[in-house]
């Protein structure tokens, strides 16, 4: 969400437009002070608000894939633009492959052992609601899945029931070089 921060900045016109209708409205003599007040207030809390994104630096955290990496052994490349967001109990990632070296991705996780072309229904329901929606009540817009049990180092197999497990999902879309990670999760399959 804060890489979008600069929209804000698409909404200063209205702030603009009550300074201006405040300066026409000191020119016939009426009230004007609350709209250049208003007006001036919200220019400077929109602009501030909206170069954020600007300020902070870059926005993607160049280390959220290092937990995929190091527990896979996924090598991702250099070029990829990754965010992050901690929840409770698991962490997910987004993350973007640059166009030139999307191919070369999908080639290397599709001649990978580890990755197949269908999550396990089981494994779906497992996840977190919060990622269930990414994968569309339609079909998933992924193509590739990995699905890693770390307390077996299995690939793409169903957990045991009545056994905490932690993994690690990775689900990639060869279309847009889109990459969902879930990582720090433990399912308990009852």
């Amino acid at each position: 969400m804060m890489r979008y921060m600069w929209i804000m900045w698409l909404m200063t016109p209205i702030g603009i437009g009550s300074i201006i209708l405040g300066l026409k409205l000191k020119k016939i003599g009426c009230s004007y002070k609350g709209n250049v007040i208003v007006g001036a207030i919200s220019v400077a809390f929109l602009v501030l608000i909206g170069s954020y994104s600007f300020l902070s630096g870059s926005l993607y955290d160049d280390e959220a894939l290092l937990t995929i990496t190091n527990h896979s052994g996924v090598v991702f490349p250099e070029n990829t633009k990754a965010a992050q967001t901690d929840y409770i109990d698991f962490k997910v990632c987004i993350a973007t492959i640059a166009p030139s070296d999307q191919n070369q991705f999908e080639t290397y996780l599709r001649s990978s052992n580890k990755s197949t072309i269908t999550l396990d229904p089981v494994v779906k329901n497992l996840m977190p609601d919060m990622v269930k929606h990414y994968f569309g009540e339609n079909g998933s817009p992924y193509e590739l899945f990995m699905f890693l049990n770390l307390t077996t180092g299995a690939y793409n197999t169903t957990p045991a029931q009545f056994q905490e497990t932690p993994c690690v999902l990775l689900a990639y879309d060869c279309d847009t070089g889109r990459v969902l990670a879930v990582s720090d999760y433990t399912i308990v399959f009852s």
